[in-house]
């Protein structure tokens, strides 16, 4: 779900197709199919190559290298990841999650009694498009004040949206859930969610404005600092594996991330339609008279 807030008002769903993998051994998923495979071509394929830093090198370890300056130490608990596999040779991730837990047993001294059950760590892969350029941001997660939700606030630094500019914030926000039944099913594992909000910044940016049909300038007011601008929100039940679920995956989505790409650009046009400010990617700004 997408809900923007801020020049027009702006919602749209979609039906998402994930799988929540340790992502140092995807064979456990993805070996249970014959139409699946991490090792071999296939309709739905894990590629390591295709998260992170695009290299052959275990997936784990780059995810756990890249949350210890978050951390301040490596972790070492159990690691899981949310994303969208290669499906039919087409991948497009808007946004991929790493969580990583403490090992059971270890003492933290944020919560209470010392010991910690949920997340301590997110690592959030984001891709733009049509550029295909990949930011990381490894976050610490603390826990909030309701039970089973783990929040992390922090800069946004990627230029993913030809409709919002930079000088904005990220508000991550992980919930697990008891997992619910979908129709002609078993109720789900767990229901996760990951909302991820954007917050208007602390400054006014350049280019907030356009042109109206007489030739005059619209100055576009400015949202207060830490007001939401752009509301998202992945919703996901979590079902075990079973060769029949995958088959229904396929049935039920079988273009998922070709979906996630056409509506992407869908949405583009309506809002370029609808007539909300164009912001160019920063190379394009760069030496720009203001």
């Amino acid at each position: 779900m997408h809900h923007r807030l801020v020049a027009a008002d702006h919602r749209f769903t979609y039906p998402v197709t994930h799988v929540w993998i340790d992502p140092d051994h995807p064979d456990a998923l993805f070996g249970a199919h014959p139409l699946w495979s991490s090792r071999r071509p296939a309709p739905v394929r894990f590629r390591r190559r295709d998260y992170l830093d695009g290299s052959d090198a275990p997936l784990g370890d780059a995810v756990r290298h890249a949350l210890t300056p978050a951390l301040g130490y490596r972790p070492a608990g159990p690691l899981r990841m949310l994303t969208q596999p290669r499906t039919w040779g087409w991948l497009f991730n808007p946004i991929t999650a790493y969580l990583v837990w403490d090992p059971p047993g270890d003492e933290r001294p944020d919560a209470p009694g010392g010991e910690r059950s949920g997340p301590v760590a997110a690592l959030l892969e984001v891709t733009n498009t049509p550029w295909k350029e990949r930011q990381l941001y490894p976050v610490a997660l603390r826990p909030s004040g309701d039970g089973g939700r783990y929040e992390a606030t922090f800069d946004k630094s990627l230029h993913v949206s030809p409709f919002l500019g930079e000088d904005h914030r990220y508000h991550l926000t992980v919930a697990s859930a008891p997992g619910r039944a979908r129709p002609g099913a078993a109720a789900g594992e767990r229901r996760v969610t990951l909302t991820l909000d954007v917050l208007a910044g602390d400054r006014a940016l350049p280019g907030t404005h356009r042109i109206q049909d007489g030739g005059g300038v619209e100055t576009l007011g400015t949202s207060p600092p830490g007001q939401v601008v752009l509301a998202t929100r992945l919703v996901v039940d979590q079902y075990p594996v079973e060769r029949s679920l995958l088959t229904q995956a396929l049935r039920y989505n079988p273009l998922p991330t070709h979906r996630v790409s056409l509506g992407i650009h869908r949405q583009a046009w309506s809002l370029w339609r609808r007539g909300v400010p164009f912001v160019p990617h920063p190379r394009r700004r760069a030496g720009a008279p203001s």
